[in-house]
């Protein structure tokens, strides 16, 4: 995380009116920009023990719940995530947030947030790749097991060589994910420079592909050009990168709410 001095928020935080009426889960958010700029704040945390108490009235349906929140100083937010763990279901609203390093940004949910799973929207451009806090590399829906064949290039303006671990996750807007750890091996010679590595990988069957991420840790920033995957269970599909991928963040496209 980069931080570029300390700057103050007031996030408002509306529950849906679909929501149950009052709720036991934990609740987290996450927002930044597009230089790697991030707030993360463990809600529960910070406001403990009182989130997952009813008695507090925090995000009961058709409520508005508001936050004051010190963070790095972010100069455009571009995606807002929260995070849901706990029995009930909870279903926000919106989110807005307002900062003076900031644009007020609000973004509109209305719909349920899987449980142990970071969900949200990135307000980046069509076809640019974004940041997405988390994935729960555990969520497997479909018992099936199908074959991909993954061709992974790397761009010609990544480092020579690179020492940093890259894994990859995929799948369907039906929670069906194939997720590909530690693909990296220096031995091989993987991730050279404007190489290609293909791979073949198992997974669970996965309808239509509509997300694709990749993280990468390590010192070397690791450049892809693009990700191709496929299957006998999928259209093939190519998802086009060119840019530098954040440090132990997943980044990349989501286009499951426009198919």
């Amino acid at each position: 995380m980069q931080n570029f001095g300390s700057c103050r928020y007031t996030v408002i935080i509306r529950t849906s009116c679909s929501s149950p009426r009052y709720t036991r889960d934990q609740i987290s958010l996450s927002f930044g920009d597009g230089y790697r700029n991030q707030v993360k704040i463990i809600l529960a945390k910070v406001y403990a023990p009182r989130l997952d108490d009813p008695g507090s009235r925090a995000f009961e349906r058709c409520s508005s719940d508001t936050y004051e929140i010190n963070g790095p100083c972010v100069r455009q937010i571009c995606y807002v995530y929260v995070h849901r763990s706990g029995p009930d279901g909870w279903v926000p609203e919106s989110v807005q947030i307002f900062s003076h390093s900031s644009k007020a940004v609000t973004v509109t949910f209305n719909t349920h947030v899987p449980e142990s799973i970071w969900g949200g929207s990135t307000l980046y451009s069509k076809g640019a790749a974004a940041p997405t806090e988390s994935l729960d590399i555990n969520l497997i829906q479909n018992f099936g097991s199908c074959r991909y064949t993954v061709i992974i290039r790397t761009s010609c303006s990544s480092p020579r060589y690179t020492r940093d671990q890259i894994s990859l996750s995929f799948g369907d807007g039906n929670r069906n994910q194939v997720y590909a750890p530690r693909l990296d091996d220096p031995g091989s010679r993987a991730f050279e420079r404007c190489s290609s590595d293909t791979y073949e990988i198992n997974g669970p069957c996965v309808r239509q592909i509509c997300y694709v991420y990749v993280h990468r840790s390590g010192p070397d920033g690791w450049v892809p050009e693009s990700v191709q995957i496929f299957s006998h269970s999928s259209k093939a599909v190519t998802f086009t990168f060119n840019t530098h991928v954040p440090e132990s963040i997943w980044f990349g496209h989501n286009y499951c709410n426009t198919i």
